[in-house]
């Protein structure tokens, strides 16, 4: 199991329990990664209170009901190694996640996903090097040596506010309180994770429950001035399906998105001086094409994942 992945299993795995007694009983926990030996509490049945379950995986710490729930560690058979909070199965709270390559992220999680103040720290290796990639493509984190370092305020797995201090994170988001911006015109919420001071934007589409949606126009607008258009589809505030994005430089990108990344074949094309030509370099993906430096392919959260001049391209090479 990953980081991706639930600790639950949502079935009933019976380990036997010594009482103390001489005599075996049945403890049922409800991760059936950890099913085969369990030594602890139990109540009613199930694993209570602090106990140690080995099966695939290994955990050892507090459970409720059967789940892993409280403090605890949690071992993968394949070497990662979660120590922190847990409730209702799920990584929650504060914690430690460290991949079996040294990578860790140190913070705090909510439901499973990064959430709070944390501190991923990746090492340069073969198997990081596409995640270290996808993070500076964003422009996120930066190298510490021979580390790449993503530190801030994270949400649902993602950095929301770049910042190097619990001080600095508290200070940063009471600027930037909210992950939506409200356009002037139709008071409708747009997804903008990055405020800035005298940002402003404007929607030529419908609203659903406060939020853009469908099809339109979102202009961005800097000091009164604007800087960039969307055209596209969106839901609840994020863009979707096939859209334009243009900045005022002339960079453009056209192609697909999902939850406000790009996601499925695009074309990203930049203009010479643009500042994101340096980090689409340093990951070696896009050349360039006259004046302008060209990423296309498919992407997938705003990573591209295979280069390629042409959808059907891509489909071949993805098959190889």
């Amino acid at each position: 199991m990953d980081i991706g992945q639930s600790l639950v299993t949502f079935g009933l795995n019976v380990a036997l329990m010594f009482n103390g007694q001489g005599d075996f009983v049945q403890c049922r926990v409800l991760d059936t990664d950890i099913q085969g030996e369990y030594t602890g509490e139990c109540k009613k049945g199930l694993a209570e209170g602090y106990g140690v379950s080995i099966g695939e995986d290994k955990y050892e710490g507090h459970f409720h009901k059967g789940e892993l729930s409280g403090k605890g560690k949690y071992t993968w058979s394949n070497g990662d190694v979660y120590e922190g909070h847990l409730k209702n199965g799920m990584m929650h709270g504060q914690g430690k996640y460290t991949w079996e390559n040294g990578s860790f992220y140190l913070g705090g999680y909510k439901n499973h996903a990064k959430s709070g103040y944390g501190k991923l720290t990746l090492v340069k290796d073969d198997d990081s090097m596409e995640s270290i990639d996808s993070w500076a493509t964003e422009h996120k984190g930066h190298w510490q040596g021979d580390v790449y370092v993503i530190q801030g305020i994270f949400e649902d797995d993602d950095l929301e506010i770049p910042c190097s201090s619990p001080k600095e994170c508290k200070n940063k988001q009471k600027l930037y309180p909210k992950t939506y911006i409200t356009s002037t015109d139709s008071h409708c919420k747009i997804h903008n994770p990055y405020p800035e001071p005298n940002e402003t934007i404007t929607w030529s589409g419908d609203c659903v429950d406060g939020f853009a949606s469908g099809k339109g126009t979102v202009k961005w607008y800097e000091n009164g001035k604007q800087i960039a258009v969307d055209i596209g589809t969106f839901r609840y505030g994020k863009q979707y399906g096939v859209g334009k994005s243009t900045w005022t430089n002339g960079s453009t990108y056209l192609g697909s998105w999902k939850d406000d990344k790009k996601h499925g074949f695009g074309t990203l094309t930049l203009v010479k001086g643009d500042e994101g030509i340096a980090s689409w370099k340093e990951s070696k993906k896009g050349h360039w094409k006259g004046k302008h430096y060209i990423v296309q392919g498919i992407f997938e959260d705003d990573y591209l994942k295979i280069e390629c001049s042409s959808p059907k391209k891509c489909e071949q090479k993805g098959k190889k």
